[in-house]
């Protein structure tokens, strides 16, 4: 028989469809630093990692893996996410609109963990990352995005 009194902490409610209970999570209960670590541990190892991960990620035709913060810093054609932009960025844009993950969306509060990652340059152990580099959205002359390594007009 399950103790109701100590197993009722452990869980906010419904999810977002209203299925399946919610663990309460640091992101969940807002307590988390806002860093990859976090990212990684609460949120792409449960309800991402299974169908982003090494040769066999999805989509076929794209494949994102997110098996490691380098892999999602990667420079390639659509990248996952711009360091600083938010709603420039693969990974927010198909969390935000529940396209993934596919059969249970995340919850405001993670969907809220990850604009603020980006926001923040997509730190991997600190508070506030660095906005140059891979993952920075360069998209060349006339950018002027956060990252953009091209000179100003000014």
């Amino acid at each position: 028989m399950i103790n109701h009194a100590n197993v009722s902490g452990l869980y906010k409610g419904l999810d977002c469809q209203g299925s399946q209970p919610v663990k309460v999570t640091p992101i969940i209960n807002g307590e988390a630093e806002v860093n990859y670590q976090n990212l990684n541990e609460y949120i792409i190892k449960t309800k991402c990692i299974k169908c982003h991960q090494g040769p066999q990620a999805e989509p076929e035709n794209d494949p994102v893996d997110l098996s490691s913060y380098e892999l999602i810093m990667e420079d390639r054609f659509i990248p996952v996410l711009i360091k600083g932009s938010p709603q420039r960025s693969r990974l927010f844009l198909t969390v935000e609109s529940f396209e993934m993950p596919p059969k249970v969306p995340l919850e405001p509060e993670e969907i809220e963990f990850i604009r603020k990652w980006i926001e923040n340059c997509a730190p991997k152990d600190s508070k506030v990352g660095n906005c140059n580099g891979s993952g920075s959205g360069d998209d060349g002359p006339g950018d002027d995005e956060p990252g953009d390594d091209e000179p100003s007009d000014d």
